[in-house]
Formats: structure tokens, C-alpha cells, sequence
């Protein structure tokens, strides 16, 4: 229980039995023969966190097997079950004792997988798929994984970044115009058409949780626009108002007829007021960076959507993905199970 619970900020208050009116199980639980923590109760919840990762077999004997291999880390397994924590070589782990666990070869500090030191080089790289920031990369990586030094080696790896340090904003971007932003998700989204590439492109993001979908166009034509509308707002659900701008796909019978049938308004910008729809205008901005950094070093777009999709975001502390679905997604970083468990509002 206590391995579960390591994920929470708990405070436990003592109660006298006598102040319970509602005496619960536990408290009136009958008398049995007091048995000594044996290895067989140790092995149990070690094994129950071990297979709590949500991670491929595969994936899981080789995180298994480098760990044993690692002389440091398995230091660090006999000093959490022996409880000597003199040995030099878990020194750098001695300030987080007491958030430690393992189950024989995987260490953990609460739900985050520790990695072996061999794995560490692939672990930032998947760390900085999406090219953020060093503090967001830093709060991705919170999630997910641990090792001494971690915040440095992120700090390292993003300043040396050349992707990262050749796709930069090249001039100062206009104020964006603030509008309400609505409790609930998916109510309230912007539009906007844009180039990359030579190739056009549908933007939609959603005020509430910044999340957004990119959808490539061979043509802009109304018809066109209905049609992508029509498979996102199936996935999503129909949102209540659209922000966009005063493009002719947005101003023409066919989008207004289509949003008479499916009930929502839209709103468009002026044309000579494109900050008005500045929550488009921003998600354009980040996918123009994404596919840009993808491309210069020659990694999957998508996978650096993905994981721009499960940074949690410095003002709130929750991801897009956690603010629309309630809960996160699985990326190719190991996650505890739990974490990805829906979370009721």
C-alpha cells in the first residue's frame, strides 16, 4: 500500500477509537497471530509495482536487464533492502532514500522509473522529441523518469541542441487579443488555414486545453473544410463557438449551413485584426515548429506532437491531453499505469 500511495501528497491524522462513531473494517478487524514481515509480503508489493509500467515485455526485460547489469543502481538495491546507505557508491541517491523502491533490479523513486545509466543517452533524446524548453522538458520528464543529475543533463542536452537553436522566433510576434476562455473543453475552439512547405494546412485548437489537430488540405474549398470539420467534431464532440478568420471558407452558405445543422456559431476575425483569433495564430506558430525541428533533425512529427501533447504546461500543471480526455496518453516513455489512469472532475 505504501508503494501505491508514494504518488500522493498524504497527511495522516491519528484518531483515537474512541472519536471513530463509524468504526470502519480495519478498526474491528478480529485478532490474528502476529506474523513477521517475511519475504513473502516484500516480494508481493515489489512485484505489484514492478508490473505496474505501462510498457511493452519487451521493453520492460531490457530496462530489467541493463539494470542488473548497472554496478550503481544494484548498490542501490541492497541499500534500500539493508538500509546502509554508507556505501560511496549510492551517494548520490542518499537525498532520496526514503522515496525509493525497488523490486530486486528496478528502482524507482515513487512512480518513476530510475534508468540505468546506459539508457540514459535514448531516454533524453525521447525526452526532447517535441524540442521544448528546458524547464517543459524538465516537467516531462517528472513524470516519467529519475536519475541523479537529471535536471542538468536536460539543461546540457537542450543547450547544445543546434535544432533547436537554429529554428528560433526571428522577430517580436504581435499581442494577441485575450477572450474567455471556457471551463469546459472542446466548447470554444479557433481556425485558421496556413502554408508550410508548400503545403496547406487546417489548424483547430481548443481555448480551453490547448490542444490542437493539423490536418494537410489539397484543396481549401468549403466543401473541403466541412468535411475535416465534420471527422473532428465526430472524435471530439461539436463545440459551441468557432473563432476564425475572415478567410472565404468561413464566410461562405456552405459553412454557415453546416453550422446551422450542427449547432454551433461562428465568430471571424477582420482581416486586418488576425491577433483577434490569436489562439489559432499561437497553435499555428507551435506546429510550424514542430514540423520545422521534425524535419531538420530528421525525426517523426507526429511523435514530437505527442509528446508536446503530454507536457504539462508551467501555469496549470496539466498537460493539453490531461485537460481535454482527463487523463494522459501512452508515449514511448516508460509511465506508471497508474498515472494513466482517467482522473474524474
Amino acid at each position: 500500500m505504501l508503494l501505491r500511495l508514494q504518488i500522493y501528497n498524504l497527511c495522516v491524522k491519528y484518531v483515537p477509537g474512541r472519536e471513530l462513531w463509524i468504526a470502519d473494517t480495519l478498526s474491528r478487524q478480529l485478532p490474528c497471530p502476529r506474523v513477521k514481515p517475511g519475504a513473502f509480503a516484500i516480494k508481493l508489493a515489489e512485484h505489484e509495482l514492478a508490473i505496474d509500467l505501462a510498457v511493452t515485455a519487451e521493453c520492460l526485460q531490457k530496462y530489467r536487464t541493463t539494470s542488473s547489469q548497472d554496478s550503481e543502481l544494484q548498490a542501490v538495491v541492497v541499500a534500500i533492502r539493508s538500509g546502509d546507505w554508507s556505501m560511496p557508491a549510492v551517494a548520490e541517491y542518499t537525498p532520496v532514500k526514503s522515496e525509493l523502491s525497488t523490486d530486486g533490479v528496478l528502482v524507482f523513486k515513487g512512480a518513476r522509473l530510475v534508468v540505468p545509466r546506459t539508457l540514459r543517452s535514448r531516454v533524453l533524446q525521447q525526452l526532447h522529441a517535441a524540442h521544448m524548453g528546458i524547464e517543459a522538458t524538465r516537467r516531462r520528464a517528472r513524470e516519467s523518469v529519475f536519475w541523479p543529475g537529471l535536471n542538468g543533463h536536460i539543461k546540457d542536452m537542450v543547450s547544445r541542441c543546434s535544432t533547436c537553436a537554429a529554428v528560433q522566433p526571428s522577430q517580436a510576434r504581435e499581442p494577441m487579443l485575450s477572450h474567455e476562455v471556457p471551463v469546459v473543453p472542446w466548447t470554444k475552439v479557433g481556425m485558421d488555414f496556413f502554408e508550410w512547405n508548400r503545403q496547406k494546412y487546417l489548424v483547430i485548437t481548443d481555448y480551453t486545453s490547448n490542444w490542437f489537430e493539423a490536418k494537410k488540405f489539397k484543396s481549401t474549398s468549403a466543401s473541403s473544410l466541412v468535411r475535416e470539420c465534420r471527422v473532428q467534431f465526430a472524435r471530439h464532440g461539436v463545440p459551441l463557438q468557432i473563432v476564425a478568420y475572415s478567410g472565404t471558407q468561413f464566410l461562405s452558405r456552405t459553412f454557415h449551413k453546416f453550422a446551422e445543422e450542427w449547432n454551433f456559431e461562428v465568430v471571424t476575425s477582420s482581416p486586418y485584426h488576425h491577433q483577434s483569433n490569436g489562439k489559432a495564430e499561437n497553435a499555428v506558430h507551435t506546429i510550424k515548429k514542430l514540423l520545422s525541428k521534425s524535419e531538420m533533425s530528421n525525426t517523426d512529427p507526429l511523435l514530437a506532437i505527442l509528446e508536446w501533447r503530454n507536457t504539462p504546461s508551467e501555469a496549470t500543471g496539466t498537460s493539453p491531453t490531461q485537460k481535454l480526455f482527463g487523463r494522459r496518453c501512452r508515449t514511448p516513455l516508460p509511465v506508471s499505469t497508474g498515472l494513466l489512469m482517467p482522473v474524474s472532475s
